[in-house]
């Protein structure tokens, strides 16, 4: 038995030296640096759209986190079929967005109008009467490799909604 459990130490200590080696550090990982910058700017009560859930270690306590993969929360579930995201949006009204590498991973998001706003790569963008106003801009070259990572920040303001038919015209 003894022998069984210093194999199992030896393998987990094999494997975090691995994560180490490769670029998975704790303060990484857990999407640190995008959390401070977000912390700085965000009004208290805000809420924020994230795919890694893990920032919320870092956020301060007032920021309420939306999760755009529905692992904490699982309120955009019933828009992933049909990938309405602008819907999911307006009825969430998340005030900022950590845009990251699972932009262009993820199926549902790569033809979604927040892969859009990314694309276009300006500093504000506007889809389905919601005003994404880049903040920050990280280099994905940071990232290891496989790891999403945060690559913007995006201010959310919403003007008029648009009718069904002209949301799903933008999609």
């Amino acid at each position: 038995m003894s022998g069984f459990l210093l194999l199992l130490v030896l393998n987990l200590a094999a494997r975090t030296l691995d994560d180490r080696r490769r670029g998975y550090e704790f303060e990484r990982v857990t999407e640190r640096e995008c959390a401070e910058v977000l912390n700085t700017i965000a009004e208290p009560g805000a809420t924020v759209l994230v795919y890694e859930v893990q920032i919320r270690w870092w956020l301060k306590p007032e920021l309420r986190v939306l999760s755009l993969d529905g692992v904490i929360d699982g309120k955009v579930a019933p828009y992933l079929d049909s990938g309405d995201l602008a819907a999911f949006l307006w009825r969430y009204r998340p005030q900022y967005w950590i845009a990251n590498a699972a932009i262009w991973q993820r199926p549902v998001l790569r033809r979604s109008l927040l892969a859009e706003v990314v694309a276009q790569d300006e500093s504000s963008v506007e889809r389905a009467g919601i005003r994404f106003v880049r903040q920050y801009v990280w280099s994905p070259e940071r990232l290891p490799r496989g790891f999403y990572g945060c690559l913007a920040l995006y201010r959310l303001t919403y003007g008029e909604q648009p009718s069904a038919s002209a949301t799903a015209r933008t999609q």
